[in-house]
C-alpha cells in the first residue's frame, strides 16, 4: 500500500514523540510502502486489507463496517467499569478509541500490537490523538515486549480492580502463533495478579489472623533453613495427588529409607494406605477444612516432620501431631518480619500451591535428583485425584472439555493433553522455579503435562539408579537438631510490645486528624455563607491553611509507621482500592478555581475514609497483638513456676490448660500427658486429653479419657457435653458450607460431627434427609463402578452413625436400611472382601432377624469359608421361617454325595424330605446313599416307599 495523503499522521507522530518516544523512533525508522490494502466504506471509514503467512486475506474490522466491533467490545466493559482492559491486537484503533471515550472510569487501557508496520498504516488511516494523549493508556508496539516492564505501571490496579482482558481476533488471523503466545503470557500474569488480590480481598482476614495464631507456638517449632543442605546430594521423592500416583505409588515402600520422601497433606492417606510414610508433610492451604486433610491419619503418623509456609491454617501445625515443625517463609514483609524474629535468614519467593512447597522443601534440603510422582497437572479424563486422596471432588471432564476453558499443553506420553488455565500456571509456576535453581530434576509422573527442565524416566528406573543408598531421615535431621534450640519468647514479646506502641501513635494521631477534617468542614461551610468561594490554598483564610498543614503532618506521621501498615497489607487492600478509585475522581476537580472548593471537601472525604479503614484495622492488629502478648507472657510465667518443682505440679495442669485454649493442642498433650492420670487430682488433666484425642480423631481414647475424669468429678459431665456440642457445631458448619459445593465433604463432615456428638439435632436431621436420598438412588450408585466403592462407604457410615444411635434410628425405615446392607453385602462379595460382605450381612440381619434370605446369603458365605458349622446353624434358622428353603439341604446332600460321605449326604437329604415331603425324588438319593454304605434291606425299603409314593401321588 502507498502511503495516503492524510493529516492524522503527523499529530499521531507529535504524541507519540512525546509520549511513547521508543515507538515513535521504531514508527519513524520505516521506511517503504505501509502493510495491506486501504479500503474506505461509503461512509469514509478506513479498512485494512492485509495477507496472513499462509497467503490468506484478512480484514483487520468487518468488511461492511469497520465500527461494527466497537459495540461488542464495549458491551464486555461495562458503563461504570473501573478496573483494567487489555486489548492485544489494535487493528486501526476504532476499538480503544471508544474504550478511552465512551468508558471514563476505567483505571488503565494496555494496548499491545505485534506489528509494527500495521500500526503505522493507523497512524496514517486514524486519528488517534485522544487515544495516545490520555493518561491511562499503557501501549506496547512490537513483539519484543517484556511483559513484567509492560505491566509495571498497573500492577496496584491489577490487585485491586476487575481485569478485562480483550483479544481483537482479526489480529490474531494476521500472526496467530505469535498472538497466542502473547494471550497466554497476559491472561497468566494478570490473572495470578488478580487472583492474589481477590483472594486478600476475600481472605485477607484470615492470613493475618492465621499468622498471629502462630506467634503464640512458633518459639517452639525449627525454621526449615536449619537442616538447610542435609541431604545434599540425596534422591528425594516428591509426591503429588495426580491421577497417575495410582501407577506407581506401590513403589515407593521399597525406598522408605533409600529417598527423602515428601508429600503433599493430601495424599498422605493415600500413601498410607500403601504401606508408605512420608518423611516430610507439606501444608499450605489457609482453610480450616484443610485439617481434615490430615485429621484421620493422626494416629497413623508420627514420626513425619510436617513444613508449613505461614498463612497455612493454624489447625494444622498446632492439632497435627508432627514429630517436629518446620517454617519456611516468603519474602512478604509480615513473613520476613516473622522469619527475623525466629532468628532466620532465608526467604523464598513463596509457593502457588502445596506442591509447589514440595520442591521448595527438596531445594532447601538440596537433594539431587530431585523426583516428581503424581504430578499431572493435566487430565487423563476419567479422574482429577488419585484415589484415597482425601477430600478430593471428581471433574465433570466432559464438560471442561466441551468448554472453552481447557487448555491443551505438551505431554508427558502425548503430543498433547488438556489442563485448565489454573493448571497452566502452577505449571509455568514449576518451571520457573526449575529455571531459577539449576539441578537434576526427574518426572516420574508417567503421565499428564510435560514440565520443562525435568527428565522423564519410570519410578522403577529412578529407584534402581538413584536409590541405591540406605539412610535414616529421620535419625539424620535430630542429630542436626540436637544442640539448636527453638528461639524463645523474648524477642517475638519484644516486637509485639514495640508494634503496640507504634498503633497507639497511630491511633492517636488519627482522632487528630478527623477532628481537624471536621473543624476545616465548618470552616469552608461559613466562607461559602459569606459568599467567598476561594480558588486555590493560598487564598484559604490562613487559619484553614494551618489545620489542612496540621492534617497533612498526620497524616505524614501515620503513614511514617510503614512497618504497621505492612504488617497490615493484606487487609487494608480493600481501604486502598476505594482511596485509588476516590483519587481518580479527585484529581479531576485538581488545578481548577472554579472546582477548588469540591476538591478539598473530596479530598477531606478520602481522608475520613482512609481513616475509618485504618482505625478498623489497627484495632484488629491491637487485639492480636495483646492476645499473643498475653499468652506469651503467662506461658513464660507458668514455665517458670513448673521448673521450680520436680513434681507434676497445678502450674503445669494450667500450662497445659494455656495451651489448649490457645489452640495449641500438640504443645497441650505433651504437657498432660506427664500427669498420672488415675490420680484423684487429674479430672482436668483427663478432660482436655479426651477433648485433643477427640480433635485428633482417636475417639476411643477420648472417650477412656473423658470416662476416667467423669469418674474422678462428675460435674465434668456438663464441660464434656458442652465440648462435645460446640466439636460438633463446627462440623456441622464445615458441613453446610459444602453442602451445594461438594457433596463429599459435605457427608464426611457430618459424620466427623457425629462421632464427637451422637445426639446433635441438626447432625442427625441432615444425615437423616442425605441418606434417605442416597438409599433412593442406590441402583444409580451402584451403576457407578469407578465411584460406588467410596460412595457406598460413605453411605454406610451415614447409615451405620444413624442406625446406631437408639433415639434417631426411627428416622430411617427399617426395610430401606435392611435393603441397603443385603445390596452392600453383596458388592462386597463381588469384589471378593468376604470379611466386609459378612459384616454387612450381619447388620442387615439385625434389622430383621426373621429374614431367611440373608440367613441363606450367610449360609453361601460361611460355606465358601470352610465354616459348616455356623452356614448350618444359618440354614436352620431360614429354614424354621420358610421350609422351602430345605431345598439347600439337597443341594449340600448332592455335594457330600460328590465326595462319597454318604452318612453325612444321608443325614441331608433325611432333613430336606422332612421339611419338603413332596420332595419324592429324595428319596431316590437316600437309597443310594443306603446302597453305597451297604444298608441293602433299607435301601430297598427306601425305593419301594418311593414306588408307592409314585403309584398313589
Amino acid at each position: 500500500m502507498t502511503e495516503e495523503k492524510n493529516t492524522f499522521y503527523d499529530a499521531n507522530m507529535a504524541i507519540l514523540e512525546a509520549r511513547f518516544s521508543d515507538i515513535w523512533n521504531r514508527v519513524n525508522n520505516l521506511t517503504g510502502d505501509l502493510a495491506g490494502e486501504v479500503v474506505y466504506t461509503p461512509d469514509g471509514n478506513p479498512n485494512l486489507k492485509v495477507h496472513t503467512p499462509e497467503g490468506q486475506q484478512v480484514f483487520l474490522h468487518d468488511e461492511n463496517d469497520p465500527l461494527a466491533e466497537v459495540p461488542l467490545f464495549l458491551k464486555m466493559v461495562m458503563d461504570n467499569a473501573t478496573g483494567v482492559v487489555t486489548l492485544l491486537g489494535m487493528g486501526l484503533g476504532y476499538t480503544p478509541l471508544a474504550l478511552v471515550r465512551e468508558r471514563p472510569f476505567i483505571r488503565h487501557l494496555i494496548v499491545v500490537e505485534l506489528n509494527l508496520e500495521i500500526f503505522r498504516a493507523a497512524l496514517h488511516l486514524m486519528d488517534l490523538s485522544d487515544l495516545f494523549s490520555d493518561p491511562r493508556l499503557v501501549l506496547h508496539v512490537g513483539e519484543d515486549y517484556d511483559l513484567m516492564a509492560l505491566m509495571a505501571p498497573v500492577q496496584k490496579a491489577l490487585t485491586l480492580e476487575a481485569i478485562h482482558n480483550l483479544i481483537h481476533l482479526p489480529s490474531f488471523a494476521v500472526n496467530q502463533t505469535a498472538y497466542d503466545r502473547l494471550n497466554d503470557a497476559v491472561y497468566g500474569y494478570t490473572n495470578s495478579r488478580n487472583i492474589d488480590g481477590n483472594t486478600k480481598f476475600t481472605h485477607g482476614q484470615l492470613f493475618l489472623g492465621n499468622r498471629f495464631r502462630h506467634l503464640t507456638s512458633l518459639h517452639h517449632d525449627h525454621l526449615l533453613e536449619s537442616i538447610k543442605g542435609e541431604f545434599k546430594g540425596l534422591p528425594a521423592i516428591i509426591v503429588a495427588g495426580g491421577p497417575s500416583l495410582d501407577k506407581n505409588i506401590h513403589l515407593l515402600t521399597a525406598v522408605q529409607d533409600r529417598a527423602v520422601i515428601i508429600a503433599v497433606d493430601t495424599v498422605v492417606p493415600a500413601l498410607l494406605a500403601n504401606g508408605v510414610t512420608p518423611h516430610f508433610i507439606t501444608s499450605i492451604d489457609y482453610q480450616d477444612i484443610t485439617y481434615e486433610k490430615l485429621a484421620p491419619v493422626i494416629p497413623m503418623v508420627h514420626d513425619a516432620f510436617l513444613v508449613c509456609l505461614p498463612w497455612v491454617t493454624a489447625k494444622v501445625p498446632k492439632y497435627f501431631q508432627a514429630r517436629k515443625r518446620f517454617w519456611l517463609w516468603t519474602m512478604h514483609y509480615i513473613d520476613s518480619w516473622i522469619n527475623t524474629m525466629m532468628g532466620g535468614a532465608l526467604c523464598t519467593g513463596g509457593a502457588q500451591t502445596v506442591a509447589h512447597l514440595n520442591l521448595l522443601c527438596a531445594m532447601v534440603l538440596e537433594c539431587s535428583p530431585i523426583v516428581f510422582i503424581g504430578q499431572d497437572l493435566a487430565y487423563d479424563c476419567a479422574h482429577s485425584h488419585s484415589r484415597h486422596v482425601v477430600l478430593s471432588t471428581q471433574d465433570d471432564m466432559e464438560r471442561l472439555l466441551q468448554s472453552n476453558e481447557v487448555l491443551w499443553v505438551r505431554g508427558v506420553n502425548k503430543a498433547k493433553v488438556p489442563t485448565n488455565r489454573s493448571m497452566a500456571s502452577m505449571l509455568k509456576t514449576f518451571e520457573r522455579m526449575i529455571q531459577d535453581v539449576p539441578g537434576h530434576y526427574i518426572d516420574a509422573t508417567q503421565g499428564g503435562a510435560l514440565i520443562k527442565g525435568t527428565e522423564i524416566m519410570d519410578l522403577d528406573k529412578v529407584i534402581k539408579q538413584y536409590c541405591t543408598t540406605t539412610f535414616e531421615v529421620t535419625t539424620r535431621v535430630k542429630q542436626r537438631l540436637d544442640g539448636v534450640e527453638p528461639v524463645g519468647p523474648a524477642r517475638i514479646i519484644s516486637e509485639l510490645q514495640a508494634v503496640k506502641t507504634r498503633v497507639d501513635r497511630c491511633e492517636k494521631w488519627i482522632k487528630e486528624s478527623d477532628k481537624l477534617a471536621n473543624q476545616v468542614r465548618q470552616a469552608l461551610s461559613a466562607l461559602e455563607q459569606k459568599g467567598q468561594h476561594p480558588g486555590r490554598v493560598s487564598a484559604l483564610p490562613r487559619r484553614i491553611q494551618e489545620m489542612l498543614n496540621r492534617i497533612d503532618a498526620c497524616h505524614d506521621r501515620i503513614d511514617g509507621e510503614k512497618k504497621v501498615w505492612q504488617i497490615l497489607e493484606d487487609i487494608t487492600l480493600e481501604g486502598l482500592r476505594q482511596s485509588e478509585r476516590m483519587r481518580f475522581d479527585i484529581d479531576r476537580l485538581a488545578n481548577h478555581p472554579e472546582t477548588f472548593m469540591a476538591w478539598v471537601r473530596k479530598s477531606l472525604e478520602r481522608l475520613d475514609a482512609i481513616n475509618g479503614v485504618r482505625t478498623q484495622t489497627l484495632s484488629c492488629l491491637k487485639e492480636m497483638t495483646t492476645t499473643t502478648l498475653d499468652h506469651l507472657k503467662a506461658e513464660k510465667s507458668l514455665i517458670k513456676k513448673v521448673k521450680k518443682t520436680d513434681k507434676v505440679s497445678p502450674a503445669m495442669a494450667a500450662l497445659g490448660e494455656l495451651y489448649f485454649n490457645s489452640g495449641d493442642m500438640t504443645l497441650a498433650k505433651a504437657v498432660l500427658e506427664g500427669f498420672d492420670l488415675s490420680s484423684p487430682d487429674s479430672a482436668g488433666p483427663n478432660y482436655y486429653l479426651g477433648a485433643i484425642a477427640a480433635i485428633q480423631t482417636e475417639y476411643d481414647k477420648s472417650n477412656t479419657c473423658f470416662d476416667r475424669a467423669l469418674a474422678l468429678d462428675p460435674e465434668f459431665n456438663d464441660r464434656i457435653r458442652q465440648f462435645r456440642t460446640a466439636w460438633a457445631e463446627q462440623y456441622l458448619a464445615l458441613a453446610r458450607q459444602y453442602r451445594s459445593l461438594d457433596v463429599r465433604i459435605f457427608k464426611r463432615m457430618l459424620l466427623k460431627g457425629i462421632r464427637c456428638c451422637k445426639d446433635h439435632q441438626g447432625l442427625t436431621s441432615e444425615l437423616h434427609s442425605v441418606a434417605r436420598q442416597d438409599l433412593a438412588r442406590l441402583d444409580d450408585i451402584l451403576d457407578k463402578s469407578e465411584t460406588a466403592g467410596q460412595d457406598l462407604k460413605m453411605l454406610d457410615d451415614m447409615v451405620t452413625a444413624l442406625d446406631d444411635e437408639k433415639n434417631q434410628s426411627k428416622l430411617l425405615e427399617p426395610e430401606k436400611v435392611k435393603a441397603f446392607y443385603v445390596r452392600l453385602g453383596k458388592e462386597c462379595l463381588s469384589k471378593g472382601d468376604q470379611a466386609s460382605a459378612r459384616k454387612q450381612f450381619e447388620k442387615a440381619l439385625a434389622k430383621d432377624p426373621l429374614d431367611p434370605e440373608i440367613h441363606i446369603l450367610l449360609l453361601d458365605l460361611f460355606f465358601s469359608q470352610g465354616d459348616f458349622s455356623q452356614g448350618i446353624h444359618h440354614l436352620k434358622l431360614a429354614v424354621a421361617q420358610d421350609r422351602s428353603h430345605a431345598r439347600h439341604w439337597e443341594t449340600i446332600g448332592d455335594t457330600l454325595a460328590g465326595a462319597a460321605q454318604w452318612e453325612d449326604a444321608l443325614v441331608a437329604y433325611d432333613t430336606c424330605f422332612r421339611h419338603l415331603p413332596e420332595q419324592i425324588g429324595l428319596l431316590k438319593k437316600q437309597a443310594q446313599c443306603h446302597l453305597a454304605l451297604d444298608n441293602l434291606e433299607v435301601a430297598h425299603a427306601t425305593l419301594r416307599r418311593l414306588k408307592q409314593l409314585m403309584e398313589n401321588p
